[in-house]
């Protein structure tokens, strides 16, 4: 039951959307390094038509100490002429694909985000959790032959956040993403990945003019129960406001410090997950100036 400092809502939408071909589905430009995967054009496309219905439960409070919020959704619908890919390998392995319609593509969506907050004389602390679960179904072709291919995707990112007057605020992140991905068949492969990062962040306001704050990432991933490759990300900033009125702000950054910045691919759908990492700027230092006028007409 709600109290006079309390909202709740509830609300319910259901929407319609079309995604057309585009050029590269159509008639894409044949890439004639890689000769084992060759893409071919569709003319015949048609539309993707999606429905989709959402209900969205809100509550809300304006008290003043120990608020508690929270929202749920969840969400459903199903695609018609779905784009997938159907694939056919030849006899010397090579991999003709190109981009179909198909029926048969539903999902199903739920997420909800909780916070409460407790509040004492100059301190507040607050707990908040944000869990999402989603499961679709999708049509694949391999050699003309259709599958269907379930994917299930669980996170849940649960946090504390601390702050003592206006000058600290200290912030505990855990992360997890779960995916699962299976073949509706007798000789189904299945597939699964985990991401987990860890993070805490700080920052002290030392004076009205000058901040300094930190921040680091641990970044654990698993596919099919064997670990990968771990890192650890850490930065570090200060910020010192300057001129009159605290217009100019003169900051200095320190970015991967640990030097372990790992640019990571890690994603899946349908039979396959693909692993790896690409090349991306590491650890590096900048200094920067902003100007803030804060003034505004006479």
């Amino acid at each position: 039951m709600a109290t006079l400092n309390d909202t709740n809502s509830i609300s319910m939408l259901f929407s319609t959307s079309a995604q057309f071909p585009t050029v590269q589905q159509l008639a894409p430009l044949i890439d004639s390094v890689n000769l084992n995967l060759i893409q071919k054009g569709n003319l015949h496309l048609k539309e993707q038509d999606t429905r989709d219905l959402t209900f969205l439960f809100k509550h809300t409070s304006e008290r003043s100490g120990n608020i508690l919020s929270w929202s749920a959704s969840l969400s459903g619908g199903y695609v018609k002429n779905y784009f997938t890919t159907s694939s056919i390998i030849d006899n010397l392995g090579r991999t003709v694909y190109s981009t179909v319609n198909a029926d048969g593509y539903h999902y199903l969506s739920g997420s909800a985000e909780i916070k409460k907050a407790f509040k004492w004389t100059n301190n507040q602390i607050q707990f908040s959790v944000a869990p999402v679960a989603t499961i679709q179904r999708s049509p694949n072709l391999i050699n003309g032959l259709l599958t269907y291919f379930n994917n299930v995707s669980l996170s849940y990112n649960p946090g504390i956040n601390y702050t003592y007057k206006s000058w600290l605020d200290l912030n505990l992140v855990r992360k997890q993403i779960y995916n699962h991905y299976s073949k509706s068949s007798a000789d189904a492969i299945n597939l699964s990945s985990l991401v987990t990062q860890s993070a805490i962040s700080l920052k002290i306001n030392c004076t009205s003019q000058l901040t300094i704050g930190s921040n680091v990432i641990y970044t654990k991933n698993s596919y099919n129960k064997a670990e990968l490759k771990n890192f650890t990300i850490w930065n570090a900033s200060v910020n010192y406001k300057l001129l009159k009125g605290n217009v100019g702000e003169l900051k200095l950054s320190a970015l991967d410090i640990l030097h372990q910045n790992t640019g990571l691919t890690n994603y899946g759908f349908n039979n396959s997950i693909t692993q790896g990492s690409v090349n991306i700027l590491q650890q590096y230092f900048m200094l920067g100036f902003a100007y803030y006028p804060r003034k505004f007409g006479k």
